[in-house]
Order: C-alpha cells, then sequence, then structure tokens
C-alpha cells in the first residue's frame, strides 16, 4: 500500500505493507482523504526549517533535548534525534473509506460499510488504515438513497465525509458555547473550522459575526450565512468593537468562538472586548492565553477550551481499547459528535461546494500540499483514491514486502527474525545486532503497523523483507532465532508458535501475562521427544534455545558481584530499591503491569545472585488515597531462598524524577556491596574499592551470551529459573 510522509522537506509516497487487524479496529481502504490549510500545512512548513529554527520556536522541545543529552549522552541523543527525521512524519487525521477487513468486537460494522474515520494517530493519508472502532461512523448508503439523491449526490456526501475530523471539532466548539436560538455569536478567524462553525451556528438559529484578516475568506463567510463581518487589518479594532457593540444595542456579543491560530494574545483579549458581561470566549483555535485579568473580572467573563472533537479525546481507553461513555452521562462524545456531524452533511447544512475548488489524486499528494500553499491561499483539498474494490485474497499477498536482496547468510551468522517494532528494539536492540553483525544477521523485520517506520528499519539494516504478518517470521525456513518484542499482551502466544515451528527463541521480558501460556511453555519442555546424535551416536533432547530479556544478570556489574557472592559463608540480604517513575495512560497497566511486565527484572537478578530456589515470597503495596498513584506500581516485595538469602524489592512510582532509577544493597559476612543505577560499583570490606565503567546494564552482552549459547545448543539462563520468576510474578500479581 502507498502511504504519505513528508521527510527531507518533501511529501513522499512510500510502498508499505498492509497492517494486521487488532481487536476493535476496522482495517478501511480510504475514498478520500481531506487536508486542511491549517494543521498539516503547518507540518510541511515545520519540515522545512532547519534545527536551529525549530529550536528558537520550540524552547521547550529544544530543553527536553539537551536533558536527553545530559542523561544519555550527545552520541546518543544526536542518533535518536536524526532516526526520527529521517523516519518522517505522516500525516492525515480525517478520512472517509470501505471496510475491507475486522477486528474482533467490532460488531457494529460490517465489511464493505462505508465509514468516515479520525484520529492524527490512524487517519493517515494512506490506501489503507487502520480505524478504532470508536473514530469511525458508519455511512448508511441506504439511508441516502431512500432520501431520492443520485449517485453524483451519494459520491459528493462520501467525498465531504472525509472531512469528519475537522467537522467535529468545530461542532465540539458550538457544544461548548451551549447556545441558545437568536442568540449573537462572533466567529474569531474564518479558517476552515471557522468556516463549518458558521454553517453550524447558521443550521441553528444563530445570529453570526465573522471577524478575520483575508476579505476571499470573509466573503466566503458571509456567503454561508455570517451577517457582519469585519476584516482586523483594515479598520481599527476599537472602531470594530463599537460597531459590534451598535450592532447588539451595546451589549456585546453573547458568545465569541475563537477559532484562529496565532501565537499573540491580542486577538483573545479582542474577543473578551466583544464579548458582552456574564458571555464566554470558547477556545479552539490557538492563541496566547495570557491577559489581564480584570478583562475577565469585571464582566465576570468565562475562558472555555474546547479539546478537539469532544469527550474521549485522548483518552485511550476510549480511543483504542473502545469503551464508550455511558450515554446517560456523557451525551455527546466525539463519536457522537462525528456522527452529528454526518448528519448535516447528509441534510446538506454543512457543505464544501463553495470551498472546495480542486481534489488530487494520490500520486499528486505533493502538488495537494503545494497547491495549499500557494498564492491562491485555498481553505482545503481532498486526496481521491482509486475506488477498485480489493479482493480478500490480495490482503495476504500486500503483507509482505521484499526491500533488498542481500549476499548469502554466511554459515557462522544466526539469521535473526524480529516480531514487533517499538522503541525498545529500534534504539536498544537494533544498534547492538548491527554492532555483533559478525555473529548475527537481521534476516526480516516484522509489525503489525505497517508503518514508515517498518520501512526505514527494514531498508536500513539491509533486511531480507519486511511484513506485517508475524507467521511468516515464524515459519521462515531461513530464521534461526525468532526475536520477539511486542507489546506483552502477545509474548506467550508467540513463544509457544515459534517454539512448535522448532525456533529458538528470543523474547523480552515478560515471558507470558499468563499462568495458562506459562503452563504450556513448561509442558513444551518437559515432552522427551529424542534424535540421534550421529557425532556420539547418544540420543539428546531435541529443543530449541528460549531466553527471556533479562538483562541484568549479564552486566558486567552482575557478574562482578556474584563472584564476591561465591565466597559468602553467611546468607545475604539484598535491598533492591527501583524508583521506577510515575507513567499515565500506558499500554503495561493493561497487559499485566508493572509488576508481571518490570519488576521480573528484579526478581530474576535476585534469583541469580542467591543462586538458590524460593522458599516462599510475599508482598505488600501502596495504600494510595486517590487514583493519582495505583498499587500496582507501589510495592514491596520481600523474597526467602532456600538458602536463607532474603531479598527486598521496592518498586514505587511516588519518588522524585532526579533520583536515579535503581539501587542494590547487599550485606553479608562483614561486607557491604552497593551498585547505583548499573553505573557504578562499590565494594565495602575493610577498604572500598570503586568500578565505574558507565551505564552496563548487560544488553550487548546478553546477545553474545545467546549467541555462543546457540553455538553450544544450551541454555542462556537455566529454564527452571526462567520459569520461577514468571510464575512468581503472576502470584503476586494475584494477591494485589
Amino acid at each position: 500500500m502507498k502511504k504519505t510522509i513528508i521527510k527531507n522537506k518533501k511529501v513522499l509516497l512510500e510502498d508499505l505493507p498492509l497492517p494486521e487487524v487488532p481487536e476493535g479496529f476496522l482495517l478501511v481502504k480510504t475514498l478520500y482523504s481531506a487536508i486542511s490549510s491549517g494543521t498539516e500545512t503547518s507540518l510541511l512548513k515545520e519540515e522545512k526549517k532547519n534545527l536551529i529554527t525549530r529550536a528558537k520556536e520550540n524552547p521547550d522541545l529544544a530543553l527536553k533535548i539537551i536533558k536527553k543529552a545530559i542523561k544519555e549522552g550527545i552520541k546518543k541523543t544526536y542518533n535518536t534525534v536524526k532516526e526520527k527525521l529521517d523516519t518522517g512524519i505522516q500525516p492525515g487525521y480525517s478520512i472517509s473509506g470501505i471496510i475491507i477487513k475486522k477486528g474482533k468486537n467490532t460488531e457494529e460494522f460490517l465489511e464493505n460499510d462505508i465509514i468516515a474515520g479520525a484520529g492524527a494517530q490512524f487517519a493517515k493519508h494512506s490506501e489503507y488504515v487502520l480505524i478504532p472502532k470508536n473514530l469511525a461512523v458508519k455511512i448508511d448508503l441506504n439511508d441516502l438513497n431512500n432520501s431520492n439523491m443520485n449517485d453524483k449526490e451519494v459520491e459528493k456526501i462520501i467525498k465531504y465525509s472525509s472531512t469528519i475530523a475537522i467537522g467535529s471539532i468545530a461542532l465540539q466548539g458550538v457544544r461548548r458555547a451551549k447556545l441558545q436560538i437568536g442568540e449573537i455569536v462572533a466567529v474569531y478567524g474564518t479558517g476552515l473550522i471557522g468556516l463549518i462553525t458558521i454553517q453550524i451556528l447558521k443550521a441553528q438559529g444563530n445570529k453570526i459575526i465573522a471577524l478575520d484578516i483575508d476579505n476571499q475568506r470573509l466573503e466566503l463567510a458571509k456567503k454561508l450565512g455570517a451577517d457582519l463581518t469585519f476584516n482586523l487589518k483594515e479598520k481599527d479594532k476599537k472602531e470594530i468593537t463599537e460597531k459590534i457593540k451598535q450592532y447588539t444595542e451595546d451589549h456585546g456579543v453573547d458568545k465569541t468562538i475563537f477559532t484562529a491560530s496565532t501565537k499573540s494574545n491580542e486577538p483573545l483579549k479582542h474577543s473578551f472586548e466583544i464579548t458582552r458581561k456574564k458571555g464566554q470566549v470558547i477556545l479552539v483555535g490557538v492563541a496566547d492565553i495570557n491577559i489581564e485579568r480584570n478583562l475577565l473580572y469585571e464582566g465576570e467573563k468565562d475562558l472555555l477550551i474546547s479539546t478537539s472533537y469532544g469527550p474521549g479525546r485522548y483518552d485511550y481507553s476510549y480511543e483504542v481499547e473502545g469503551k464508550d461513555y455511558p450515554y446517560e452521562y456523557v451525551r455527546w462524545t466525539e463519536k457522537r459528535n462525528m456522527k452529528a456531524y454526518l448528519d448535516l452533511i447528509k441534510q446538506k447544512k454543512v457543505s464544501f461546494d463553495l470551498l472546495l475548488k480542486k481534489t488530487f489524486p494520490l500520486e499528486k499528494i505533493e502538488e495537494a500540499y503545494n497547491y495549499l500553499l500557494s498564492e491562491e491561499k485555498p481553505i482545503i483539498t481532498i486526496i481521491e483514491y482509486d475506488k477498485k474494490t480489493i479482493l480478500k485474497e490480495k490482503i495476504e499477498e500486500e503483507q509482505t514486502k521484499i526491500i533488498n536482496k542481500t549476499k548469502k547468510v554466511e554459515k557462522e551468522k544466526i539469521n535473526i527474525g524480529i516480531i514487533g517494532l517499538g522503541g525498545f528494539v529500534k534504539n536498544m536492540h537494533l544498534p547492538i545486532l548491527e554492532e555483533l553483525k559478525d555473529k548475527y544477521s537481521i534476516y526480516a523485520i516484522a509489525s503489525s503497523k505497517g508503518d514508515v517506520d517498518l520501512k526505514y528499519y527494514g531498508e536500513k539494516y539491509k533486511v531480507k523483507y519486511i511484513t506485517t504478518n508475524y507467521d511468516k517470521i515464524i515459519e521462515d525456513k531461513n530464521i534461526d532465532l525468532v526475536f520477539i518484542t511486542t507489546q506483552h499482551k502477545n509474548h506467550g502466544e508467540l513463544v509457544l508458535k515459534a517454539l512448535k515451528n522448532n525456533k529458538n527463541v528470543f523474547v523480552e521480558k515478560p515471558l507470558t501475562i499468563n499462568k495458562k501460556e506459562l503452563e504450556e511453555i513448561e509442558n513444551f519442555y518437559k515432552i522427551k521427544e529424542k534424535i540421534e546424535d550421529e557425532s556420539t551416536n547418544n540420543k539428546i533432547n531435541n529443543k530449541p534455545v528460549l531466553l527471556v530479556g533479562f538483562n541484568r544478570r549479564f552486566s558486567p556489574y552482575s557478574k562482578r558481584i556474584k563472584e564476591e557472592l561465591k565466597e559468602k559463608i553467611n546468607p545475604f540480604i539484598l535491598n533492591y530499591r527501583v524508583n521506577a517513575g510515575r507513567i499515565k495512560d500506558h499500554w503495561m497497566h493493561k497487559q499485566g503491569g508493572r509488576l508481571i511486565g518490570e519488576a521480573c527484572h528484579m526478581i530474576d537478578l535476585a534469583r541469580f545472585f542467591s543462586n538458590s530456589k524460593i522458599k516462599e515470597a510475599t508482598i505488600t503495596y501502596l495504600d494510595t488515597k486517590n487514583e493519582y498513584y495505583t498499587k500496582k506500581e507501589n510495592f514491596n516485595i520481600t523474597i526467602q531462598y532456600e538458602s536463607g538469602d532474603i531479598a527486598n524489592i521496592q518498586y514505587f512510582a511516588t519518588g522524585a524524577k532526579i533520583l536515579e532509577k535503581e539501587r542494590i544493597e547487599i550485606h553479608f559476612d562483614n561486607k557491604s556491596i552497593i551498585l547505583e543505577d548499573f553505573k557504578k560499583l562499590k565494594i565495602y570490606n575493610e577498604k572500598i574499592k570503586t568500578i565505574e565503567e558507565g551505564l552496563k546494564k548487560g544488553h550487548k552482552e546478553e546477545l553474545e551470551q545467546l549467541y555462543e549459547s546457540l553455538k553450544k545448543g544450551k541454555q542462556p539462563i537455566p529454564l527452571e529459573e526462567i520459569f520461577e520468576t514468571t510464575k512468581l510474578t503472576l502470584e503476586l500479581d494475584e494477591q494485589m
């Protein structure tokens, strides 16, 4: 499929594989996508600026990059920023199209339904898009046909419906104003959202005053229903204010809906000046809100913020997980706003006949952007896609794309198939594998998203192919090691599939997030399948290697501590403090939580140091007073081992941000060992010995050990320890 990206100051079309369809999502073949003259062209303008200009205009972002450089080093930060720029931006947020495949729990839709979809994360300028069900609204063709529309009129409705995101923003601004029939409203800014706002206000019986600096747009405002217009460049603001007072019998407008975009605070101040006492200004657009208190206080005026499409916006559980708000309590969610906006289009109360001058095919999308930036100053353009119905059989053909043929893999190299392309594998594993290219060859990469990242990293590491079909990696006979780095929910399932296909497996922690899958994995290794070893005439177990990414035990610091512990006479007491920091609305909370997903690292490392089986373990958690912090990210685990060793793991999100994340203290036989955030090791005996070699958490050493283990046919971590750690995290989680 072809997807638009903005990269290297150009608008490009990248050829990418089709994404897999997760639960709650719809795979949609795009028919139309809308480009507004404001939001999206600003992305292109931003891309054309150099980094220094961007930093000057966005000091907060510049400060964030500086902090990252201080923490992680200039080279790593530079590489991260460069890769972000090299990957490009994927524009688009409003489409209409046809459903060609459904995920689970999308019963309200059928394949071949025509829908309108929204969302900057989802509704890209792409031949195919994944839309979550709460950001998709069905366009009922039967309803349109029953209203005696001809084919051209129906086609126009579908085309105009591609503006659903933009129109829903305007509609939510009107809802926030809570207007009554006959009230006078000022629309401050007549860009696309302002002009849609005017049409909605006209449909519900309001008097409208439009203000802007562009006569062409003000003329459109008048044609679309504005009763009075003012050019802010041609007339003094005091004069405009006076004329508005005359028009409103010396009161001012009841409400002002601010739809302009500016870095100045003057337009917003003027909005309050033209609004009556006890009136309201609704901020839909962008403005500096630094205004004098008296401007609001003396007239008891209110500033209201209108957030995008309405309630549900930026709520992960609503938009991605598909959880709706009760109708009785939240009448107008963003999806209900979207439905209402489509009704206005069907009733022709919102129209783009006067606004849309040109439509471009996808192949000419760069021309479309340039058109919006031209001296004509058009309000909007729409991209039109190939409308040929795709056959289901072709989906599978499109799932895998060949990128680059490379030389035959040397026998000493291990072919890796990577499943999952999140930030950690991009920033950590892939660079390390590149360093170890004498040992590993990245043969293929799979990502269910099928976005530009997949193609970018496929090309960067010269893989044989990229795919959105995980099974292709697992079933590929050329791949020796399946490298699983997806979100946690499908680790266990993918591990089992790969093992049953006789594939060696590396899986980022955790191994699984449920007991049933753990039991199945354990049973896989208990089955006594044996084959003849021709070199020794002995029968051996023919099982693949399995490694969970418990990297900390492979750190040089951890190995040095293990050497000190070899000579201990009495058990140790270990205190492991983890200042994890709060993460809000993160998918990890929904997929096992932080105990299963991260604290497993600490449990594994303590098990490594003890070299003894767990005897018993308990967990206590913080009794939080509200939901800002949760018990599932603030807990204390105490483990006693058969050797007598005791480990206390204190994991919390309530600590200071400037405090280092991890600190380990081990005390035994009049000796103390302190490891500070895997950067500095201190051994206290009769003297203090300090080992400081920089940050070393064992990621590279882990993969080096895996290579040696694969060559020798042995487990890098004993399976019993992997299963023991995983089982304990699952049991402790049940107690919370």
